[in-house]
C-alpha cells in the first residue's frame, strides 16, 4: 500500500497510517525525557518571543502523523543505509530529489496571492522521516528530514535549515529557468585519449580565438564587485550599522526548509554547501542569495541553534554555529569541559549559554539580586534519541527510483523525463527534449537507455522543419531530418563482432556507420553512403583503419537507374534505417558500382617509386557502354618535395564478340593501350612490369567488386538486425541482480520456498540436531529435525550423547577455573616470597615496593574471591543443569520411544 502512497492526498495517507495496527508506541506517546524536552522548547519560545517580539515563531514542537506533539529535533533518525548511491553527498542528494515527491508546505494558490500572509505560517504537523520516506512524498520539511538523517548517518555533519526562500523554489518550480546539466561528450573515434591538435608556437599568437560566451546570469568579469559593495556600503544601501548585509524587506516571503552541510564531518567537505531537497542541487552558501531570502534557525538531532539577525543576507551568515553574536544555542552543552575551543574567539563568542536562555533564568530567580547567571551554570536538558522508526529501503523501493517509476521536470528550455530502470519496454532512463517556441530548427530530442541486449545507450533525433514537406516517394514518412544512435561497445553477429558504435540517418541525403575499429578484423572505421536526390544512391565512402595491407580509404560511386528494377533498388538502399527496406533488398542481384578508389597509406618497407597510394577502376556507363570498355588508374605516392607524382592509366581488353574475332583474325592479340606518367629524372618502367602491374590491377579489381558486394551485404545485414532490435527490445540482465534473475515461479511455489527456509533456520538452532544428523536415516527422510521419530536405539543414543556431552563441557569449564585460581595463587605466593625475602634491603633504601606490593595484593584477592565464588556456583549449577537437560529429554517427542509415551 505504501507503494502507491505518493499518489493519494495527505489527510487520506495519514487516516491511513493512523487506522493501521503497525504504528509504534513511541508515535503516539512521550517518554518522560521527551516531555521535559518539549515543555523546555515551550517555556524557551515564550522567552525568546518576549525579548523578540518582531520575530516569527520558532520551529520547536510540532505534531506527528499520529497529532502528538513532538520535539522537532527527535524527528531526526541518523541512518546508514546498505545502498552505496547513498553514501555520497551528490549522489544521495539527487536520488533523494528523484526518489521523492514534493507537496507545497501550503495551498499553491496562496503563493500567488500577494496580500496572503498564510505563506508565512509554519507547518503544524510534520510526518517522521520513515513514514514520509515509505509514502515516497513530503513538505520540504519532511525531505530535508529525510536527507539530513541520511547524511548524519554516512558521517556528514548536516542540518535541517528554516528560514525563507523564493516563491519558485517553494513550489518546485523550475519553468523559468535554464537546463544547467550538460549532455554527454561524446568522442570523435573510439581511442582511448584524443590528442589535441598541435599548434605552432611562433604562429600562435597570430591565431583568433574564439570568444568565451558566458551565461546572462553570470557575473562580468571586468565589472568589480568589490567596490561596487563598497559603495553600496557608504551609501547605506547593502550594509546594516554592524556591518552585516541587509536583504530587502518584503511584506509575506514564503517559508521553507533546506539542508546545511558544515565542514568538520567528511573530510572531502572544504566549505559550507547547500542542498536544495526538492531538487538536489547543491551550492554554496556565496551563491544561495537567488535560492534563499532568510534564515531562522538550523538544527539536527543533537542541536537547535536560532539565527539572531535574520533579515542578514543567506550569503553573508557567520556558518560558525558557535558565535553567539549571530547563532541563539537552544540547547547548550551539559558539562563545562565539553565546551569546544575556538581559536581566536572572544569571550562572548565562546559563552555557550545563550543570551536568552540567560534572561530567562534571570527573570525567574525569585530570591538574591537579579543578575545574568555565571558561566558554569548548565541546563540540564538534553536531545533524547529519535522516537521515529529506522528509516528503511528494500532493493525493489530503491530501484524504483522515482514516484510511479517516473518523473517529469519543466524547464524553460527543455522537459526532462527520468524513468527507472527496465520500468519501460524501450528501456529508456531519460529522455530530454529541448523546444522552442520561436525557432523549431532548435527543438531536439536526446533519449539514454540502459540494459539492452543491442547495446543502444542513446538517441538523438531533430524534427522535421515546418517549411520542409514530408512526403516523399520512399515507403515511410519519417517525422525526423537527421537520427543519431550510440552503441556500446560488444555488439555480436553470431560469433563475430559487429563492432557498430554510430548510426547517423538523414533521410533524402546521406546515412553514417561508424564503428569500434579496432573490435573489427578488416579495421572498418566508418561508412558513408551519400545519396543524390531522396531515392538515388550516389557514393559508398569506407575509412579504414590499422589494416595491413595499408589500405585507409574505398569510395565506390554508382549510376543513375535505367530500368524500374533499379530504380527500386536504390529507392530500398536509401531508406535503409527507417524502418523498412531491408527484407525486400535482399530478393535483389547486386548494385555494381562504375566508379571504385581505393588509397593507401605510405609503406616504409617498400620503396617509393613503387608503393601505391591509390588506384581507381572505372567501368562504362549505361550511356557510354558502347564507346568504351573501361580504364584502370594507378597512382604512387608523392616523392619528398614534388608537386607531381607518377601514376599510369591502362585501357581495359574489350570483351565484345567484334574485337574477339578482330584479334582471331590477326593471330596476334591486341594489347590495350597504357599511360605512363613518370616525374622529371626517373626511368619509365619497363614492358614486363607494365605487363606484370596490368595483371595485378586485373585481380584487384575482382577482389574490390567482390569486397564492395560484401560490404553492401554487411550493412543490410546490419540495419535489417536494427529494426528486428528497434522492434523487439531484448533486456540484458547482471549475474548480480538477485531481483530479476530469480525463476519465474508461482504464489504457492514462493510460500513453500520461504516455510523450508524458515524451517532450515529453526532446523540449525535445535539442540538435538548435532546428535541426529550422526545417526542413519531412512531415505524417506527430508531433513527436518524437529518432525523427525526416532528408535529405542537411536533414541537412547542421542540422549546418552547430549548427557554426556554435556557432562564433559561443564567438567572441562570447572576444571579452566581450577586452574585459573591455582595459577593465581601461584602467583601471589611467588611475589609474596620475593617481597619478604627484600623487604630489609627496601626499608634501608626507602624504596616504594612495600606499596606497590600491598596495591598488588588487594587486586590479587579481588581476582582469587571472584573465582572462588564462580567455582562455587558452578558448581551448585552444575547439577542443576544436567538435570533440567535430562528433563528437557525426557520431554522431547522425538525421544518417545525411549521413555514409553
Amino acid at each position: 500500500m505504501a507503494s502507491h502512497m505518493w499518489n493519494a492526498s495527505r489527510n487520506a495517507r495519514i487516516a491511513a497510517f493512523c487506522d493501521s495496527s503497525i504504528v509504534p508506541p513511541s508515535y503516539n506517546s512521550n517518554s518522560p525525557s521527551e516531555e521535559q524536552l518539549a515543555s523546555f522548547a515551550n517555556e524557551f519560545s515564550s522567552i525568546f518571543h518576549k525579548y523578540y517580539p518582531d520575530r516569527k515563531p520558532l520551529l520547536l514542537n510540532v505534531f506527528n502523523e499520529c497529532r502528538k506533539q513532538k520535539m522537532i529535533c527527535t524527528f531526526v533518525r541518523p541512518t546508514l543505509l546498505k545502498f552505496d548511491e547513498l553514501y555520497d553527498l551528490e549522489k544521495c542528494a539527487k536520488y533523494m530529489a528523484g526518489y521523492m515527491k514534493y507537496d507545497t508546505l501550503h495551498d499553491t494558490a496562496a503563493y500567488d496571492r500577494e496580500d496572503d500572509d498564510t505563506v508565512v505560517k509554519l507547518p503544524t504537523l510534520v510526518v517522521s522521516p520513515a513514514t514520509a520516506l515509505q509514502w515516497q512524498t513530503g513538505t520540504c520539511v519532511e525531505l530535508s528530514l529525510i536527507l539530513t538523517s541520511l547524511l548524519l548517518g554516512v558521517g556528514y555533519n548536516a542540518f535541517v535549515v528554516v528560514g525563507t526562500a523564493t516563491k519558485s523554489v517553494c513550489l518546485n518550480d523550475q519553468s523559468g529557468q535554464i537546463w544547467e546539466d550538460d549532455l554527454p561528450l561524446e568522442l570523435n573515434s573510439d581511442d582511448e585519449d584524443e590528442p589535441e591538435p598541435e599548434i605552432d608556437d611562433d604562429y600562435a599568437p597570430l591565431l583568433k580565438r574564439k570568444p568565451q560566451l558566458r551565461k546572462v546570469t553570470d557575473k562580468d568579469p571586468e565589472y568589480n564587485f568589490g567596490d561596487a559593495l563598497g559603495k553600496n556600503a557608504l551609501n547605506g544601501e547593502a550594509n546594516s550599522e554592524d556591518g552585516r548585509k541587509k536583504k530587502p524587506r518584503r511584506r509575506y516571503e514564503p517559508t521553507h526548509a533546506w539542508v546545511l552541510v558544515l565542514t568538520g564531518g567528511r573530510k572531502s567537505i572544504k566549505e559550507t554547501l547547500m542542498i536544495e531537497p526538492s531538487t538536489g542541487k547543491i551550492f554554496p552558501t556565496a551563491s544561495s542569495d537567488s535560492y534563499y531570502t532568510g534564515v531562522d534557525s538550523v538544527f539536527n538531532h543533537k542541536k537547535y541553534f536560532v539565527n539572531l539577525h535574520p533579515d542578514t543576507l543567506v550569503s553573508a551568515l557567520s556558518m560558525d554555529l558557535q558565535d553567539s553574536s549571530q547563532w541563539e544555542n537552544v540547547f547548550p552543552l551539559a558539562k563545562e569541559e565539553e565546551e569546544p575551543e575556538i581559536a581566536g574567539a572572544t569571550l562572548a563568542q565562546k559563552t555557550v549559554i545563550g543570551l536568552t536562555t540567560r534572561r530567562g533564568m534571570a527573570d525567574t530567580m525569585t530570591s538574591g539580586p537579579i543578575e545574568t547567571p555565571g558561566d558554569n551554570w548548565k541546563p540540564t536538558v538534553s536531545i533524547p534519541a529519535s522516537w521515529s522508526r529506522e528509516l528503511t529501503l528494500s532493493p525493489q523501493q530503491f530501484e524504483s527510483r522515482y514516484p510511479g517509476k517516473c518523473k517529469e521536470i519543466c524547464y524553460a528550455d527543455a522537459v526532462v523525463r527520468l524513468f527507472a530502470d527496465y520500468s519501460q519496454p524501450d528501456l529508456r532512463i531519460k529522455e530530454i527534449v529541448f523546444s522552442d517556441e520561436l525557432c523549431r530548427d532548435l527543438s531536439q530530442m536526446h533519449v539514454f537507455f540502459r540494459h539492452r541486449a543491442d547495446k543502444l545507450r542513446r538517441r538523438f533525433t531533430l524534427p522535421r522543419l515546418l517549411e520542409q514537406p514530408q512526403v516523399s516517394k520512399n515507403k515511410s514518412t519519417l517525422p525526423y531530418r537527421l537520427l543519431h544512435e550510440w552503441y556500446e561497445r560488444g555488439r555480436k553477429y553470431d560469433s563475430s563482432f559487429e563492432g557498430l558504435r554510430e548510426f547517423i540517418y538523414e533521410p533524402e541525403r546521406k546515412k553514417t556507420l561508424k564503428f569500434f575499429w579496432r573490435s573489427r578484423e578488416d579495421g572498418l572505421q566508418s561508412r558513408v553512403e551519400v545519396f543524390q536526390d531522396e531515392s538515388m544512391l550516389h557514393q559508398v565512402e569506407e575509412f579504414y583503419k590499422g589494416r595491413s595491407d595499408h589500405m585507409s580509404y574505398r569510395s565506390a560511386i554508382y549510376d543513375r537507374p535505367r530500368t524500374m528494377k533499379e530504380v527500386n533498388q536504390h529507392a530500398l538502399i536509401t531508406s535503409l534505417g527507417s524502418g523498412v527496406g531491408a527484407r525486400e533488398l535482399k530478393e535483389y542481384p547486386h548494385l555494381d558500382p562504375i566508379t571504385i578508389i581505393q588509397t593507401y597509406t605510405r609503406n616504409e618497407t617498400v620503396p617509393l617509386d613503387k608503393d601505391v597510394a591509390k588506384v581507381k577502376f572505372i567501368w562504362p556507363s549505361a550511356q557510354q557502354a558502347h564507346t568504351t570498355v573501361g580504364e584502370m588508374w594507378v597512382f604512387l605516392h608523392y616523392p619528398s618535395g614534388a608537386i607531381i607524382r607518377p601514376y599510369r592509366i591502362y585501357a581495359k581488353t574489350s570483351s565484345s564478340v567484334e574485337d574477339y574475332i578482330s584479334a582471331s583474325a590477326s593471330r596476334k592479340p591486341q594489347e590495350p593501350p597504357v599511360k605512363v606518367v613518370t616525374t622529371p629524372g626517373t626511368t619509365a618502367p619497363s614492358e614486363l612490369e607494365l605487363y606484370k602491374e596490368r595483371k595485378w590491377l586485373t585481380a584487384l579489381e575482382n577482389t574490390c567488386v567482390s569486397d564492395v558486394r560484401k560490404k553492401m551485404n554487411e550493412n543490410v545485414d546490419i540495419l535489417l538486425r536494427l529494426e528486428q532490435d528497434h522492434a523487439s527490445v531484448v533486456a540484458t540482465l547482471s549475474s548480480y541482480d538477485t531481483l530479476r534473475n530469480r525463476p519465474q515461479e508461482t504464489e504457492a511455489e514462493r510460500a513453500k520456498k520461504l516455510a523450508d527456509i524458515a524451517r532450515r533456520e529453526e532446523s540449525r538452532k535445535d539442540y538435538l540436531a548435532p546428535y541426529i544428523a550422526k545417526l542413519e536415516m531412512s531415505s524417506a527422510f527430508d531433513g527436518n529435525y524437529l518432525s523427525v521419530r526416532l528408535s529405542m536405539e537411536q533414541a537412547k543414543q542421542v540422549r546418552d550423547e547430549a548427557l554426556l556431552e554435556l557432562k564433559e563441557r561443564l567438567i572441562q569449564r570447572g576444571r579452566i577455573m581450577q586452574s585459573r585460581m591455582d595459577k593465581e595463587k601461584e602467583e601471589f605466593n611467588h611475589r609474596q616470597a620475593i617481597f619478604q625475602k627484600n623487604s630489609e634491603s627496601a626499608a634501608i633504601d626507602g624504596s616504594n615496593e612495600a606499596e606497590e606490593f600491598a596495591v598488588y595484593c588487594k587486586e590479587a584477592t579481588w581476582r582469587m574471591k571472584v573465582l572462588d565464588e564462580r567455582l562455587s556456583k558452578h558448581i551448585d549449577l552444575a547439577s542443576e543443569k544436567y538435570a533440567q537437560l535430562a528433563q528437557r529429554l525426557s520431554e522431547d517427542p522425538r525421544l518417545s520411544a525411549l521413555y514409553g509415551y
